[in-house]
């Protein structure tokens, strides 16, 4: 896929966070990158679903936010018929087995533990067919 028609939606209220991130996807390749800080704004983003209905978005969601936490955004998304094509990625510092379980279980695509390294964004944007 040409990662020039490739957006990147990175869902994180940890600014340092995001910085690493986009880093990791401009050294892959990707250019085009939306950043919401909350569950909330990327669920509003999300309302206009006739936009991005062509897009060849991904997400990348963090678990832990104010407003609208990440599984409930994945929720959301997977249970929609025009959303849930969009790959998720959650991102986050959590290791607990039974937390990431419920990640797969809820519709999420791949799992990626902070921080995150070029390496391993490499391998989930492979094995997801992105890149």
């Amino acid at each position: 896929m040409n990662l020039e028609r490739i957006t990147a939606i990175i869902t994180d209220d940890d600014p340092g966070h995001v910085i690493l991130i986009k880093k990791c996807l401009s050294k892959i390749g990707v250019e085009k990158i939306l950043t919401f800080k909350n569950g909330e704004e990327l669920l509003l983003f999300f309302e206009n679903k006739i936009e991005i209905a062509d897009k060849n978005l991904f997400l990348l969601l963090d678990l832990r936010m104010p407003k609208i936490d990440g599984i409930h955004v994945l929720k959301k998304l997977k249970n929609d018929p025009l959303l849930k094509k969009i790959p998720v990625i959650i991102i986050s510092t959590t290791e607990d087995t039974d937390e990431i379980e419920n990640c797969k279980n809820n519709g999420c695509d791949y799992y990626l533990a902070k921080p995150i390294e070029t390496k391993n964004m490499t391998e989930a944007l492979t094995e997801l067919m992105i890149i």
